[in-house]
């Protein structure tokens, strides 16, 4: 906010908390501050809650100069639903219309009149302790203002010894972090979304830096770089069907424009173009379908059951006899049936290569053209992810810093190499008939989640 320094604020404080903490006693008498922390029930051990934290901020923000304003435990302007029968659920935002849920509440907001009639707002929560409940509060955080140039603040303060018995660091921290905020990102990927920036302070900490920033734009560039770096794996892997294929696509058109299109008279190349257009039609459906399923994929025992299937389906395509259809000779009805069997795929615990192979191989295609359809049918898919990315990062506005620069090279080399080994890897087994590995290490996760889910 204009002339205002949100994060300095912040950090004031926090080390005014951190300050606060280490007195033994009353706060000493040249201290500006009367906040005390009582001692825990038969403990000498003293507690601090995001409660104090919030005092403490409001107070700093009092001290600051300029025309900025605060509520605390602000109303959201929608409907969320965090809980079920009284135990915690998947975080979700519900229809107005709908009967349930509850408006929520931020801990602190700030406003800043820019006009007449202009307020800009900024959502500030503090979570104290290191646990797992913040996903509700990146929910609200990201998705309760449409406005796409705010940016609100999630402020984590942990006690040293929770990160020591936790064993968690502080990337993997960002790593949690991250996850949560990309399942949220997927799930509303229909709503315009807030920038979050996220702050992590650590109490009692004295062996180096004890205040952490991330801010979690980068995600969405990141994400659109894994998509080119796999991409390009597939296209260097398939270059030559690849050429032939842009080479189809471009007399297909001539055909269609001069009027000379017959089905029966078209080239190998020209027909493939069609095929995978048919085969890519289904993911309409399977666009629809992922956003109704976004929330299996915090249910583990769920999770398992789909691991079991993915199990059979791979175990299935090493036992089908192939009836040697090439693209020579692939008809459109095979690749509909290809293209309707990557929908399941949507499902968390779904091979979507697993599938694809195993409908191509169920249509009998040869083991090599099935592994092959099914790797050049993904392209218009991550085509069209990457391109719905980068209107997402063009519409974020975020900026370009060379961190974000360092961790997409690396991010785009990884999921090159990976991709392309992955790929090379699926034609020996495919054509080896060793699905049956896959098929006992899914049936074994499968299982293991399903007893200790």
């Amino acid at each position: 906010m204009s002339k205002i320094d949100v994060t300095k604020i912040i950090k004031d404080s926090l080390q005014e908390l951190q300050k606060i903490g280490e007195e033994k006693e009353f706060p000493g008498e040249n201290q500006d501050s009367k906040l005390i922390f009582p001692k825990k029930r038969k403990t000498t051990e003293r507690r601090r809650s995001e409660k104090e934290a919030v005092f403490l901020f409001v107070r700093e923000l009092e001290k600051s100069e300029g025309k900025l304003y605060y509520s605390v435990e602000t109303p959201t302007q929608k409907k969320y639903k965090f809980s079920e029968n009284n135990k915690p659920c998947d975080p979700q935002i519900l229809p107005e219309k709908v009967r349930g849920g509850t408006s929520a509440r931020f801990d602190v907001t700030l406003y800043l009149k820019r006009g007449a009639n202009e307020i800009s707002k900024k959502h500030i929560e503090f979570k104290f302790g290191n646990n797992d409940t913040c996903r509700k509060d990146f929910l609200k955080l990201l998705c309760d203002d449409d406005n796409q140039s705010v940016i609100n603040y999630f402020i984590n303060i942990i006690e040293s010894k929770d990160i020591i018995k936790s064993k968690d660091t502080i990337e993997s921290l960002k790593e949690k972090f991250k996850t949560s905020i990309e399942y949220i990102l997927k799930k509303y990927k229909d709503q315009k979304h807030s920038k979050l920036r996220i702050f992590v302070f650590i109490l009692d900490y004295s062996e180096g830096n004890n205040f952490f920033e991330f801010e979690f734009d980068d995600a969405l560039l990141f994400t659109l770089i894994l998509h080119l770096g796999t991409l390009l794996a597939v296209f260097i892997a398939y270059f030559k069907d690849i050429k032939e294929l842009f080479i189809g696509f471009l007399t297909l058109i001539v055909r269609i424009v001069t009027r000379k299109f017959k089905y029966k008279e078209l080239g190998a190349y020209e027909k493939f173009v069609i095929l995978i257009f048919i085969a890519t039609v289904p993911l309409v459906i399977g666009a629809v379908i992922d956003k109704k399923v976004a929330g299996l994929a915090d249910n583990s025992r769920l999770i398992g059951g789909f691991l079991l299937i993915n199990a059979v389906i791979l175990f299935i395509s090493d036992k089908i006899k192939t009836k040697n259809i090439t693209i020579k000779n692939a008809a459109p009805k095979n690749a509909a049936l290809v293209g309707l069997a990557q929908i399941i795929a949507v499902v968390p615990g779904i091979s979507r290569s697993g599938a694809t192979i195993t409908g191509g191989l169920l249509n009998g295609f040869t083991r090599t053209f099935a592994v092959k359809f099914s790797f050049i049918m993904s392209i218009p898919a991550i085509l069209g992810a990457s391109v719905f990315h980068f209107a997402d990062v063009a519409k974020s506005g975020a900026e370009i810093t060379s961190e974000m620069v360092s961790s997409s090279i690396i991010g785009f080399i990884f999921a090159f190499i990976f991709g392309f080994a992955a790929i090379i890897f699926l034609r020996i087994i495919a054509a080896n008939r060793k699905f049956w590995i896959f098929s006992v290490w899914c049936a074994a996760v499968g299982l293991l989640a399903l007893i200790f889910g």
